[in-house]
């Protein structure tokens, strides 16, 4: 963000913060966070319009830039869970998963089969991810719990 030098991050909602970018800071900014400088863009913008003053564009873009980056923190995870879901025995079925991902069953189990996928690779590649006996058990029972279907 272009102002967001440790000394000038927002410490209150009356602080403006001006940034274009999700990628910026690229330190971590907890989601809490992130969610009051994106709520504080957002309260201005409304309130510039319901008062008759001129928006601040650059409101705009932070509301863009911040919310691009709140809606990738909090969705970061979300296979992670899946995972531990079906180790859990706690999914039925897809359309569970899709349902609590806004997304088809099969967008669901291609969108998780892709991350375990992913996540073996990145073992192999680095030493962190999933590892091949891991990735097995994780295809299992997504195509356990899809009926066999895939």
């Amino acid at each position: 963000m272009t102002n967001t030098s440790d000394d000038a991050r927002p410490h209150t909602e009356r602080t403006v913060i001006r940034t274009r970018s999700p990628h910026d800071p690229a330190r971590h900014v907890s989601a809490g966070e992130l969610l009051a400088w994106w709520e504080a863009a957002q309260r201005r913008t409304v309130d510039a319009a319901c008062t008759g003053r001129a928006v601040d564009v650059e409101d705009y873009w932070t509301e863009l830039a911040v919310g691009t980056r709140l809606a990738a923190e909090v969705t970061a995870g979300r296979w992670v869970v899946v995972a531990r879901l079906l180790r859990a025995g706690a999914v039925g079925d897809w359309s569970e998963i899709g349902a609590a991902l806004d997304m088809s069953d099969h967008e669901a189990i291609a969108g998780f089969l892709g991350w375990v996928a992913g996540q073996g690779r990145l073992y192999q590649d680095t030493g962190i991810g999933l590892t091949r006996a891991d990735a097995d058990d994780l295809e299992r029972l997504a195509v356990t719990v899809d009926g066999g279907g895939r």
